[in-house]
This record gives C-alpha cells, structure tokens and sequence, in this order.
C-alpha cells in the first residue's frame, strides 16, 4: 500500500514537470526580439551577397603543329651507345659498378692476357680484352701488367661517346679517367 502512495506521487511529479517543460519552450518561442534580431540579420546576409558570376571568357582554337622529326632520336627514350649485343649474355662482372671492383692481378695463358677481378661479393673472377664490366656497358679493351683500360658508353649532348677509363692495380684511387 505504500508503494502504490508513492508511485502516484511519483507521477504527479512527472507530470508537473513535463507541463512546466512544454510552457517554458512555448515561452522561448514567442520572444518577438529575438524573432527582429533574426529577421534583421537575415537582411543583412542578403543584401551583402556576392553579385552573379560573369560569363567564362572564349577560348581560341590554336592550330596544332605538325610534329616533322620522326626520323630522330625520341626524347624519351635513352641515349646510350650500343656497345654490346642484347642478346648474349651478361658477364657476372656486369653486376658490380666499375668503382666496387679491384684489379689484383694479371696472368697470360696461351699468348693472352687475364686480368684477375674481385667483386663485393668476394670472389675472384677473370676476364680478357672484349669482356664486359659495370652496369654501364664497360668493354675492356686492352690488359697491361698493372692496369686495365676499359671503354664505357657516355652521352655528350647530341653526341655518343666513348669514354677510356682505367682500373689499376694498387692504386690508392683503384679508378681513373684515362686522358
């Protein structure tokens, strides 16, 4: 019994406070100043708005030109000397970069000369006049007692060339441009 006193007690107070809700957001809604406040800001936003867009300017058409240098070199394609056939294949020394790589030695067998290579992988590899070293298309082109002269394609403007380098045999710098 006595919790049925206390939940309609309860429930007058739920009541009351929903109908003091209900008047007090009625009262909110009828502040004429608030309402001029809004419809002056209103004219304002309109009046100050941006003009209407002038129409896009006409673009002229430019003749295109016709491209004449076909029979040139593309621009985008490499410029390198073609020292070698693509179709054989690389010489293990080719992996290397032409400074990773040390002259330690030169042997002639059978009338030819043999220069003894090492590379950053540690082996020691041979090679002769015509063999090819470096990633750029090295092409050994003589063996002496301390030194190995070495052709390398280079690209000199509108020009191929071929640039003479020299690997030698304990040299501080190993590697040299030949003059």
């Amino acid at each position: 019994m006595c919790l049925t006193k206390f939940a309609k007690h309860q429930n007058k107070w739920f009541i009351t406070l929903c109908l003091l809700a209900v008047v007090m957001s009625l009262a909110g809604c009828s502040n004429k100043q608030h309402n001029k406040t809004v419809e002056r800001d209103i004219a304002n936003a309109k009046a100050n708005a941006s003009p209407a867009l002038s129409a896009l300017p006409i673009i002229k058409n430019y003749p295109i030109p016709k491209y004449t240098s076909e029979q040139l070199r593309s621009p985008f394609q490499p410029n390198v000397i073609q020292l070698s056939n693509e179709n054989r294949l690389k010489d293990p020394l080719e992996r290397f970069p032409l400074d990773a790589l040390h002259l330690v030695g030169v042997i002639t067998r059978e009338q030819q000369a043999w220069a003894l290579i090492t590379a950053p992988d540690g082996k020691l590899y041979q090679s002769t006049v015509a063999g090819y070293l470096g990633q750029n298309n090295g092409k050994i082109s003589a063996i002496h007692a301390k030194q190995i002269d070495i052709l390398e394609p280079v690209n000199a403007g509108n020009n191929l060339k071929a640039q003479h380098l020299t690997l030698r045999m304990n040299s501080p710098t190993k590697f040299a441009k030949a003059k």
